[in-house]
Parts: structure tokens; C-alpha cells; sequence
């Protein structure tokens, strides 16, 4: 596949055409939701969601959304 065909509409399942590209990353934020809510749920389960302080912010400033000056 060239750069090109991630753009073409190709049809989907409810009948629609869409680029594949957006049918693609659909997909990988649909399971990056449920893997979310699958960790959240295990957190609960053991306890950690109570239990445990949320944790410092560490990593660069354009990671934690400060300005580079403030660093």
C-alpha cells in the first residue's frame, strides 16, 4: 500500500466509506479506551484506587504542559 490508498474511501460494515486511515486509528483508540478501562477496573478490584496517592508529576515541560522558560 502507497501513501496514497490510506486516503481512499473503502466501505466499512455499517455501510458507510470512510479512508482507512480513519477506520485504522478508530480502532487503535477503541482499544486503547477499554485497555484504560480494564486497568482502572483491576486497580479497583485490588484496592490500589483507594490506597495508593496519585503520583508526582515528572518529565520533561512539554510533557507536563509548562512552558520551557518555567522549567
Amino acid at each position: 500500500m502507497v501513501d496514497e490508498e490510506v486516503f481512499e474511501r473503502r466501505p466499512v460494515h455499517w455501510g458507510e466509506r470512510l479512508p482507512i486511515v480513519h477506520v485504522v486509528t478508530s480502532m487503535i483508540a477503541e482499544n486503547v479506551h477499554h485497555i484504560a478501562e480494564v486497568g482502572a477496573l483491576r486497580d479497583i478490584r485490588r484496592g490500589a484506587a483507594r490506597s495508593q496517592p496519585f503520583p508526582d508529576r515528572v518529565g520533561p515541560p512539554w510533557w507536563l504542559g509548562e512552558s520551557p522558560d518555567s522549567a
